[in-house]
C-alpha cells in the first residue's frame, strides 16, 4: 500500500511496497509535493516493469566491473587483454569510485570531450564501448532501470585511407628489406596478417598446390598461439613465384619451424622488426609512413587490379562478411561500376538501333 503521511517532525514520508508481500521502501521529504512525485515515479516504474531494488545500485562500478569481465573471459586471449586494458586504463580512474546509480548521461557526455583532448576517436570509442557494456550488464542483471551511456554518441573515427603499391614498389621494398625480402613477397601476395604471418609454420605451406592454411596467428603482445582474427580458418592462395620464394626459403627447416623469424630465431616482434628492418627500408625507397600492414591494402589492390571479385577478396583476407570488404575497399571497384555503365549503354544503344530499324522498314504506303 502506497502512502505520504506527515511525520512528528514535520518531514513527510512516502512509502511503498513494490511486490506484494516484500519489503517497503520509504524515503524523507520537507514538502508534500516532493514526496508525492517521488512515489507517483516509482509506481510508474514498478507498473512499467523497469522498477529495480535501490539497494542493488548502490555498489561502485569498480566492483561491479568485476563481474562484467568475468563475462569476457570466454573471448579470445587478446580481445580479453584489450578489454582488460581499456578498462583499467581509461574507464576505471574515472569511474571505478562511482556508484552505478550515480552515473548520469550529462557526466558521461563530459566525459568522452575530456577523453577527445588527449586520445584518438578510435580509443575513445573503446572506452566509451567499454562503459556502456558494464551499465548493460547492470540493467540485465536488474541493478539499474537503464543504461546512462546507451545514447552517448562516441567522436567520429578519422579514417586513413589505406596505401597502395604497385608491383615494382612491392618488388623494389622486398629487395630493400634485405634478408626479409621473401616476408614482403609473401605479405604482398597473399594477404596475411602481421599475426598470422609471423605464427605461419612450414606444414601450413603446400608448395605443390601453391596454397597457405591460414589456421593460427599470434597477436602483438600476445603469449599465446590463437587462432586467426573471426576464428576463421582458411586457405589462400600464393602466385606461382612467391612459391618458387618459398620453396627455396624453407630448404632445411623442419615442418614444425616458423618459416619467418627474427635474426635469433625466434618469433618476430613488430616493433623490433619495424625499427630495425622495415621502417630504414620504406624510407630508403621514398615510402615513409608504410606499415607491414600496408602490404594487406596492397594484396586486395594487386587481386582486384587483376579480376578478383567482392567475394573472392573477402575469402582472401579472411574478412567476416563481403560488406567489411566493401567498407573497407570500396574504391577499389570503381572501374567494375564504369564496366557496368558502359554495358547498360551498349545495350540501350543496340535496342534503339533496332528501334530504328524497324521503324524505317515499315511501308508508308500500308501504314496510310
Amino acid at each position: 500500500m502506497a502512502s505520504v503521511e506527515k511525520r512528528p517532525d514535520g518531514k513527510w514520508r512516502a512509502r511503498y511496497r513494490p511486490v506484494p508481500g516484500g519489503r517497503q521502501i520509504a524515503r524523507h521529504f520537507r514538502r508534500k509535493i516532493d514526496a508525492e512525485r517521488w512515489l507517483t515515479e516509482q509506481q510508474s516504474r514498478v507498473n512499467r516493469g523497469d522498477w529495480t531494488a535501490p539497494e542493488l545500485g548502490r555498489i561502485t562500478v569498480n566492483e561491479w566491473a568485476e563481474t562484467w569481465l568475468a563475462s569476457k573471459k570466454t573471448l579470445k586471449g587478446r580481445t580479453y587483454t584489450s578489454y582488460e586494458s581499456v578498462w583499467r586504463t581509461l574507464v576505471k580512474p574515472r569511474w571505478g569510485d562511482t556508484r552505478l546509480d550515480r552515473v548520469t548521461h550529462g557526466e558521461v557526455v563530459r566525459w568522452v570531450a575530456e577523453l577527445e583532448r588527449g586520445l584518438s576517436p578510435s580509443r575513445i570509442t573503446q572506452a566509451l564501448l567499454c562503459l556502456k557494456q558494464v551499465l548493460a550488464l547492470a540493467v540485465m542483471d536488474g541493478r539499474l532501470a537503464r543504461n546512462a551511456a546507451e545514447h552517448v554518441k562516441p567522436p567520429r573515427p578519422r579514417k586513413a585511407e589505406p596505401r597502395f603499391l604497385t608491383h615494382a614498389q612491392v618488388h623494389e621494398l622486398a629487395e630493400a628489406c634485405g634478408q626479409y625480402r621473401v616476408f614482403v613477397l609473401t605479405a604482398a601476395y597473399t594477404g596475411l596478417r602481421w599475426g598470422e604471418l609471423r605464427a605461419l609454420r612450414v606444414k601450413r605451406i603446400d608448395l605443390e598446390r601453391g596454397r597457405i592454411d591460414v589456421a593460427e596467428a599470434m597477436p602483438e603482445r600476445s603469449l599465446e598461439l590463437d587462432t586467426p582474427k573471426n576464428h576463421k580458418r582458411r586457405t589462400v592462395p600464393i602466385p606461382g613465384f612467391v612459391v618458387n620464394e618459398l620453396e627455396k626459403h624453407v630448404q632445411g627447416k623442419g615442418s614444425d619451424d616458423l618459416v619467418f623469424t627474427n635474426s635469433a630465431g625466434g618469433m618476430l616482434d613488430n616493433t623490433n622488426f619495424r625499427r630495425s628492418i622495415w621502417n630504414p627500408a620504406a624510407r630508403s625507397i621514398g615510402l615513409h609512413g608504410f606499415t607491414p600492414h600496408d602490404l594487406r591494402h596492397t594484396t586486395a589492390s594487386l587481386a582486384v587490379s587483376a579480376g578478383a571479385n567482392v567475394k573472392a577478396l573477402q575469402r582472401l583476407l579472411g574478412h567476416a562478411s563481403a560488406s567489411m570488404t566493401l567498407d573497407v575497399y570500396s574504391a577499389l571497384f570503381d572501374s567494375d561500376l564504369d564496366a557496368v555503365a558502359e554495358r547498360l549503354g551498349k545495350a540501350a544503344e543496340d535496342w534503339l538501333r533496332t528501334r530504328s530499324a524497324k521503324v524505317a522498314s515499315v511501308d508508308p504506303r500500308r501504314v496510310l
